[in-house]
């Protein structure tokens, strides 16, 4: 149990709420399946690392969605070899796919029960604000939130200080070392919840053997917060 009482307590949504990562493989393979496209497990994980890189991009700001959206399957095709498939489709189909993805992570009920009995709790998250919350709701882990943040309505992505600017505008009399980001992205919620002076939390899935994270907490599994606070 930490000494460590937070007014509030922010969290990520994908592959921190809910898991994003692992309905991604579902999303790829249907895909394919449905075009006709061999799609090998190497080729998800060559798709999970691509998406990642888009995705670093976003975050620091190399790249904006509109190109994330337009290069993303362009460039997975090219690295697979993939022929005969559009990438305008795929897109839309993966896109389509997420936004109906509401599996929970593990732990989440439980931590939030628990978690939200105790603390104000929001979501903090790096995409469209409809898409991010009928997610949420159809995960049934609306109930458990004050409010959600995110990049579409603020108008910046996290980790910049324009996002977290954007969320403590809204949280008056609320100062950012009161406060606790839980995330699983060591750039996003990590990285800029600690330049902004938040406690941070790293929700480690062990996806990258030996990665050192500069985080306040580290945790294997949503439930670890009970623990913890």
């Amino acid at each position: 149990m930490t000494d460590f009482i937070p007014k509030i307590i922010f969290f990520d949504v994908d592959d921190t709420l809910l898991d994003s990562t692992g309905y991604q493989r579902y999303i790829i393979k249907t895909m394919c399946a449905k075009a006709g496209v061999d799609c090998p497990d190497r080729f998800v994980e060559i798709f999970n690392d691509l998406n990642l890189r888009f995705w670093h991009g976003i975050e620091d700001g190399s790249i904006t969605r509109e190109q994330l959206h337009r290069e993303r399957f362009r460039t997975f095709f090219k690295e697979t070899g993939i022929t005969g498939a559009d990438p305008e489709a795929f897109e839309v189909g993966f896109r389509k796919g997420i936004a109906e993805h509401a599996e929970k992570t593990d732990g989440a009920d439980e931590a939030l029960a628990y978690l939200s009995k105790k603390y104000v709790l929001y979501v903090a998250s790096n995409a469209a604000f409809a898409q991010q919350y009928a997610r949420i709701k159809k995960a049934e882990l609306d109930k458990y939130f004050t409010k959600i943040f995110t990049s579409e309505e603020i108008g910046a992505d996290k980790p910049s200080k324009a996002f977290f600017d954007g969320v403590f505008s809204v949280l008056s009399g609320v100062n950012p070392s009161e406060t606790l980001f839980v995330g699983d992205s060591p750039t996003a919620d990590i990285v800029g919840g600690n330049a902004y002076g938040i406690k941070t939390c790293w929700l480690n899935h062990g996806r990258n053997p030996g990665l050192k994270v500069d985080c306040d907490y580290e945790i294997h599994s949503l439930k670890d917060l009970i623990e913890l606070f």
